[in-house]
């Protein structure tokens, strides 16, 4: 075997170390003579790979005793590691232990004040970083109390060096001080002994066999946490394997790294595996054939069916990943479910630094959704009083300078975790939620808000990236970050109608009442969370409280670009423009304000942006930023409107089919005969090309107008679809030969606009809802100006038509109609452009409307 296990575990019989094993670098961890188990051949076996290095273990060892010979003769008992995951991280990390030293991991993304706090609090004499620390840490050092020496580990020239392993004499000795994540306050350094790294190590490699001879594990969270530092380097390195640093944390660079590693297996948190996930199902949803087909292995739960149906799935990951273990969080029920469908090992793992850190583990063929395995065989796990608490070889010695919070959580050997939960007969542990989260109502209720913010989530399908639940003067408030992408794709600009919509008619009435979320706060950055993304939810009221004070806007740059692009942008969505304006929730870009937005920047600036790549910038001072630095050249002009509709395309319509009078008819039925039904003013709508413009509150809307429109107007009524909508070859069909034109929001805009345009030009009629969305709450939203553009350009009239009683007879939280309900439709007299700005057309359609409804 190749490996480094007798340098992690103390000898045993049941440890047998081959001619071919790696000489015991690294860590030697026991209380016996080291030459009894020493063996000095080295081996050529891949032990890291990072970007194009492939690094030995003989290589890796030499360069460790290098990094050691920078150590020599430093009066030194701890070493401060600040850097990002490099093959030098961990070089250096070894060569403090083989000196026999404390090794302090940083954060590398740690701002200065948080690297001084650290430094100080724990005094390390020397720290190693990397490159791209340099300048925080150089901050950093002005900030502290004491002399410390810094050694940069990417540009210092090492040597390698060949030699033995010193191994350290004490192993009750500290050998790391974590510091925690800080999610109820300030970080406190975690003491953890080579002892308590040795019981786990042992009781996760050897009770749990996942971790084997020549697996390929995925280093991709930060080595500071003891999570991915115990099992993304630490094992893998103990039993022979392949440590694969990803270089990058985007999404298609750690599936090239999957495939290019043929990675085995990945230690991640929820959130990793969650955005995976999306990426998956999104694609499995688009096919009517693949739903079906997990909609089978769902309902079977046979990941051998799963991984076989899905093979193209495990294909495009590496074709060789088994492994999934989670950890850090818990992980969603869906997406870990979703998981075991396909046919991955998906293995979810409970602990705490505090315990160096699993306290229990799912072991293969024995995963439960939902569970977080079973109980360390290292530990002695009890249940007191609801809370997890748990004794043995693996928990810590202590924090750091800290015996009064040490004995608060250590009571005659037990850690009380502080989390909720309960074991099974099988010892199998399921986490409830966590004791200082829980929120104490004035009632004496208690509420699990993880609880509420996974159901939120789930009930609001794709309309939430983050949600964090927290109670402030006295009530629940939901801190919410918008899915932008969703509410831009869906044309949907007033965030806070539909969230207020959501919570008092869908989430809030499935809820007890003490468990309902009257208030919420929108966001248009994460919520604030820990490395490995935990919620910091002593943060969120900052959070509240902050949006309650009025809101300074960030310093503007004094560029003729920003200004230009800022000129153009508030005269488009006619509201004041700042920097950190967020480009849906603060300016309501839709559609077609983003279709003029591109095409704006492609003329003035000859820079080309996809539609679907706007959103991707948080603040409209970013996207002037970056539009600032890549110019081809600064040039003004302005779009024109007219050239664009009133350019012939090369399109043909189809002639309708009879299901589209006959749709017309049935409707016609249906109303009068379980609806309460009323129209008046049909005689308004005229021969040639017209637009009709009603306000949408309900899906009875479109049905209500061509219910009453005449047979021969109906023929030459043409509608427009979302794409997202007729995603299946059937309802594309149907579409083609049913007069409708389907529009790609997020591309081909432009062609969908100039295809109406064509409609209107052949002496058509338009149907169009001029707020783009149905309304949340049954009141008029916000008019685009869609179609005042097309009127004002094509000089064709809109007929306004007011629909009274449509969101009442079906509300948008109720899944069907209420039979005998009052439903009034008015065709109105037209409003002609008259060449007036489109503005004012629309406020003009609105008003009609609003006076009828």
């Amino acid at each position: 075997m190749v490996g480094l296990k007798g340098l992690l575990l103390p000898p045993s019989n049941d440890i047998i170390i081959s001619q071919t094993r790696v000489s015991t670098i690294l860590l030697y961890l026991r209380s016996h003579k080291a030459e009894d188990m020493i063996n000095t051949q080295c081996s050529n076996e891949l032990a890291i790979a990072y970007k194009d290095q492939r690094i030995s273990y003989n290589e890796l060892f030499e360069k460790t005793l290098g990094f050691a010979a920078l150590l020599e003769g430093k009066q030194a008992s701890k070493i401060a590691l600040f850097s990002e995951n490099i093959p030098e991280w961990i070089m250096a990390f070894y060569a403090a232990w083989h000196h026999d030293l404390t090794v302090v991991p940083i954060d590398y993304l740690a701002p200065a004040n948080d690297v001084a706090y650290i430094l100080n609090d724990c005094q390390p004499e020397i720290i190693f970083h990397s490159k791209n620390t340099e300048n925080v840490l150089e901050e950093a050092l002005k900030q502290t109390n004491h002399q410390t020496e810094s050694i940069c580990i990417d540009r210092t020239p090492i040597a390698p060096c060949k030699g033995k392993w010193h191994q350290p004499e004490d192993i009750e000795k500290t050998a790391l001080i974590i510091y925690t994540s800080g999610t109820t306050g300030s970080p406190k350094g975690v003491m953890l002994s080579y002892a308590n790294i040795i019981s786990n190590v042992k009781a996760v490699s050897t009770d749990i066999p996942i971790f084997e001879y020549g697996c390929r594990v995925l280093l991709v969270l930060p080595l500071q946490h003891v999570f991915p530092l115990i099992g993304a380097m630490v094992i893998p390195l103990t039993v022979g394997g392949t440590v694969v640093i990803a270089h990058s944390l985007q999404s298609a660079d750690i599936i090239e790294v999957l495939q290019t590693h043929k990675i085995t297996l990945i230690i991640g948190v929820p959130r990793l595996y969650e955005l995976i996930y999306k990426g998956i199902i999104n694609k499995v949803n688009a096919s009517p054939i693949t739903r079906e087909l997990y909609r089978l292995v769902n309902g079977v739960k046979s990941p051998r069916l799963g991984k076989t149906i899905f093979k193209k799935v495990h294909t495009q990951l590496g074709g060789h990943l088994k492994t999934l273990v989670s950890g850090g969080a818990a992980l969603p029920t869906e997406v870990g479910a979703f998981y075991y469908n396909l046919g991955f090992s998906i293995l979810e793992g409970y602990g705490m630094t505090e315990a160096a850190p699993m306290i229990s583990f799912t072991h293969p063929g024995d995963i439960i959704v939902g569970c977080a395995g079973k109980t360390m065989s290292c530990l002695e796990v009890k249940i007191k009083d609801g809370e997890i608490t748990a004794k043995g070889k693996s928990i810590m010695q202590g924090y750091y300078n800290r015996p009064e919070e040490t004995a608060e959580v250590l009571k005659d050997g037990w850690l009380h975790t502080g989390d909720l939960g309960y074991i099974d007969d099988k010892s199998r542990l399921y986490i409830t939620g966590r004791k200082k989260e829980i929120i104490v109502l004035s009632n004496g209720k208690n509420i699990n808000p993880s609880e509420l913010e996974d159901k939120m989530i789930s009930m609001a399908e794709d309309a939430i990236t983050e949600v964090g639940i927290t109670q402030h003067d006295g009530v629940l408030n939901a801190i919410i970050l918008p899915n932008f992408q969703h509410f831009s794709s869906n044309n949907i600009s007033n965030i806070k109608d539909y969230f207020s919509d959501f919570l008092n008619h869908t989430f809030n009435p499935k809820q007890p009442p003490y468990k309902q979320v009257p208030k919420f706060t929108i966001v248009t950055e994460s919520l604030p969370r820990t490395r490995l993304s935990k919620i910091q939810r002593f943060k969120l009221n900052e959070i509240l409280i902050n949006g309650q004070q009025e809101r300074q806007h960030k310093e503007e740059p004094d560029t003729k670009e920003y200004k230009s692009i800022k000129e153009y942008l508030a005269n488009l969505v006619g509201k004041d423009v700042y920097a950190d304006s967020h480009l849906v929730f603060d300016l309501a870009l839709d559609s077609l304000a983003k279709l003029e937005l591109i095409d704006y920047i492609e003329r003035t600036f000859g820079l080309t942006i996809k539609e679907e790549d706007l959103l991707n910038y948080n603040s409209f001072g970013e996207l002037a930023e970056f539009i600032t630095g890549h110019k081809e050249h600064f040039k003004e002009t302005n779009i024109d409107w007219h050239e664009m509709m009133t350019k012939p395309v090369d399109v043909t319509f189809k002639k309708p089919w009879w299901t589209l009078t006959f749709a017309g008819y049935l409707g016609k039925i249906l109303f009068k005969t379980f609806f309460k039904s009323k129209r008046t003013g049909l005689e308004e709508i005229p021969e040639g090309a017209a637009i009709i413009a009603p306000n949408h509150s309900s899906f009875l809307d479109a049905f209500l107008v061509i219910a009453f429109l005449k047979k021969k107007t109906l023929k030459d009524t043409f509608f427009y679809g979302k794409k997202e909508h007729l995603n299946t070859a059937w309802r594309r069909l149907m579409a083609r030969h049913n007069n409708i034109i389907i529009m790609d929001l997020e591309k081909d805009l432009y062609f969908s606009i100039q295809q109406i345009s064509q409609v209107l030009r052949e002496g058509k009629k338009l149907i169009i809802f001029p707020e783009g969305t149905r309304s949340h709450n049954g009141k008029l939203g916000d008019f685009k100006t869609t179609f005042s553009i097309l009127s004002k350009n094509l000089n064709v009239p809109i007929y306004p038509v007011a629909i009274k009683g449509a969101y009442d007879a079906w509300p948008r939280q109720k899944k069907m109609p209420i039979l005998g309900s009052n439903l009034e439709i008015s065709f109105l007299p037209a409003i002609e452009p008259n060449n007036r700005d489109e503005k004012i057309i629309a406020n003009e359609v609105k008003e009609a409307i609003s006076k009828n409804c």
